[in-house]
């Protein structure tokens, strides 16, 4: 029994440790790995959309330096625009930078303005399938329709999650999973197979032993000591198994998951005070502004 008290320990400590080195290095946000489509989905109306736009270089100082530019090529590429006369404003909106986009029409020459705020970023050292490796800049854009005014939801960065990732972990692993700790959650989902595999395993030759040793009385006590043997081995594994879902179901719970946005959907009715386009001194275009809205 000591030993499977040791062991049990060791278990719980190996895993706490995972945990904190899993903690650590989880920095990337959960929609740089899985895009914006969850977060397209919590919208409460569609006069923006939610994009993740990608630049990378070897160079962490130009990566940085030209941020800008994956934002124009979204544009180029999703608005027929003419890459000359393509220029991008910044404007300080109630704590938010808006982002202004002006651009010309490749077809007809139009002039047109858009409007898009950067929800978050991150900016790591990746190493790709070549090989090769490259600082990848992500972000996370709300980029509004050409010529309107986007309603904005409001964003908050939060790295607790609902009780849906608890509710998960009734299947190990699975709570963690969905939290963005894939590692993790493939740790647990491993150990506890190993486990299970264990105890049946265990069980089974614990069984065959004994059948064993009432066919051979003669050796009775040599069957029933490999029989023991095997119960301590299914003995252990269970207590494996059973701290490893015990852990499975409070990391999911109280753990830190990977960062996520959190949509803080309009209200349905009532004024608000929004990011919009406002038309410029000259009056030959548009500029990012305030305006005040009534939304029923």
């Amino acid at each position: 029994m000591q030993h499977l008290f040791r062991l049990v320990i060791a278990a719980i400590v190996a895993l706490t440790g995972f945990s904190a080195y899993a903690q650590h290095n989880n920095d990337k946000p959960a929609w740089a790995s899985r895009g914006a489509a969850s977060i397209n989905r919590e919208r409460s109306n569609d006069s923006y959309e939610m994009v993740v736009l990608n630049s990378h270089d070897v160079d962490r100082q130009k990566v940085l330096a030209e941020r800008l530019e994956p934002l124009k090529m979204h544009v180029r590429t999703n608005c027929n625009a003419r890459p000359e006369g393509l220029s991008v404003d910044s404007t300080a909106a109630g704590g938010t930078v808006v982002y202004t986009v002006q651009y010309y029409d490749k077809d007809n020459g139009a002039r047109h303005t858009m409007q898009a705020v950067l929800v978050d970023d991150y900016c790591a050292y990746e190493d790709y399938e070549s090989n090769d490796y490259a600082w990848e800049l992500y972000q996370l854009y709300a980029v509004g329709r050409p010529d309107t005014a986007p309603q904005f939801d409001g964003f908050e960065l939060t790295r607790a999650y609902n009780a849906k990732a608890t509710a998960m972990s009734i299947i190990p692993g699975w709570g963690q999973i969905y939290k963005g700790q894939t590692t993790k959650g493939c740790v647990i989902i491993g150990l506890e197979a190993v486990s299970v595999a264990g105890i049946i395993v265990g069980e089974h030759k614990r069984s065959r032993m004994m059948d064993d040793a009432a066919a051979h009385p003669e050796v009775y006590d040599s069957w029933k000591g490999k029989a023991n043997s095997w119960r301590n081995v299914r003995n252990v594994c269970i207590g494996v198994a059973a701290a490893t879902y015990v852990y499975n179901l409070i990391d999911a719970a109280t753990s830190r998951g990977a960062r996520r946005v959190k949509v803080n959907r309009r209200a349905g009715e009532g004024i608000a005070i929004v990011p919009a386009l406002c038309p410029d001194a000259s009056g030959s275009g548009f500029g990012a502004g305030m305006a005040l809205t009534y939304t029923f």
